[in-house]
């Protein structure tokens, strides 16, 4: 908890509210980043009612990037001023720096870090390239789409009705056998293949382009 001066102007105790909350977040994150406060809501001209003393700072939750909740009173004569406030926190993210069409796979020069208040990105984003190089596009984008994890996915390895082989791999022993991808898979993922040969149908898991593995 801390405390506003008493008998500040309108400007001053906005100012000490909004050094105190970025001193607070600074002692938080403990990182470089570029932030700023604002109230949301507030008139420029509005002024707390008196109080005898300094009046309390106290925030609702640990302070976040985004919207905060405050809470500033006084015991003397008693009241108290609920505030929401914007931490804007900037961070240089991952952006697109040209459109992509779905499920093209992203490369380095596709992308640049570009400065964004990440209180705004409720989505999630990424700081670094190399962090979606080689990933797929779920669904085309546009240029500037700042990029999150629900736009991307593991790039597709294995296609629907394709050619695939089938590896069966055991202690001392390993056979591949010709197959049919009865669904599409990305590195990980169980699907359904049929043996060519056989003509059953079983699960593996997508190891490489064109490869499941039975385990």
């Amino acid at each position: 908890m801390s405390h506003l001066a008493s008998a500040e102007p309108a400007s001053g105790w906005r100012a000490v509210l909004e050094g105190e909350l970025l001193q607070r977040w600074q002692a938080l994150a403990n990182n470089d980043s570029s932030t700023a406060i604002s109230l949301v809501g507030v008139r420029d001209d509005y002024q707390l009612p008196r109080c005898q003393h300094r009046p309390d700072i106290r925030t609702l939750k640990p302070l976040q990037p985004g919207r905060n909740g405050v809470e500033v009173g006084c015991s003397k004569p008693y009241w108290q001023q609920h505030f929401a406030i914007q931490l804007h926190v900037y961070q240089e993210v991952v952006t697109l720096r040209q459109g992509l069409r779905s499920d093209a796979l992203i490369e380095a020069d596709d992308i640049h870090l570009s400065r964004q208040d990440i209180g705004t990105l409720n989505k999630g984003f990424y700081t670094a390239s190399q962090d979606v190089i080689g990933l797929q596009i779920k669904r085309s984008l546009r240029p500037g789409t700042i990029l999150n994890p629900d736009m991307l996915e593991l790039p597709t390895l294995v296609k629907r009705g394709q050619h695939v082989s089938i590896r069966l791999k055991r202690p001392g022993i390993q056979i591949e056998m010709d197959g049919t991808a009865l669904a599409s898979g990305h590195q990980g993922k169980r699907i359904r293949v049929r043996n060519n040969q056989s003509q059953k149908v079983i699960s593996a898991v997508v190891i490489a382009r064109d490869l499941v593995q039975v385990q």
